[in-house]
């Protein structure tokens, strides 16, 4: 058994995680992956990739219950990011980029992490517009951009369906 279990998919290959972190991983987490967690009762659990429209989304509720069995949840990324953002009030430790950006309001919808997947091998097939923000503010940093041109950017992403993002 293993004192941590880590749901992750297009945001890490799993071989690249373990060399990282030794853990269980498993594929991004859905809608009752959670109860399955409790009654294995890790040390903590890590939420990373999570599914959203293809399947049911993990919600509050599960991840608020895996917290009161004294289970220690961290979310980052993505759907882990996203979750923790909303329920660090509740227990929920997030941590990273995207979860900051989330907490402190510069984006909201869950659709800025949103991102096509292959079912199988769980690699993206198209990009979350929060990546797309990080890089652009990067060449605004760096000068490569002008601020109107990634806004520009950003609003041409912002009105594609998120598989169609690249």
């Amino acid at each position: 058994m293993h004192d941590v279990i880590i749901f992750l998919g297009p945001s890490l290959p799993v071989p690249d995680a373990v060399k990282i972190l030794s853990a269980q991983y498993r594929p991004p987490v859905r809608r009752v992956d959670l109860p399955d967690v409790i009654r294995v009762h890790p040390r903590v659990v890590g939420i990373i990739d999570g599914v959203f429209f293809e399947d049911a989304a993990v919600g509050h509720r599960e991840v608020l219950e895996v917290i009161k069995n004294g289970i220690v949840v961290v979310g980052a990324s993505s759907m882990g990011a996203l979750r923790a953002a909303e329920l660090e009030p509740f227990g929920m430790i997030g941590i990273g980029e995207v979860f900051r950006m989330y907490r402190d309001g510069e984006v909201e919808s869950d659709d800025e992490v949103a991102l096509m997947c292959d079912p199988v091998t769980h690699m993206a097939l198209s990009e979350a517009l929060v990546n797309i923000r990080v890089t652009l503010r990067h060449g605004i940093e760096t000068g490569f951009f002008t601020k109107d041109e990634a806004d520009l950017i950003i609003n041409t992403g912002r009105s594609l369906w998120y598989p169609d993002r690249s």
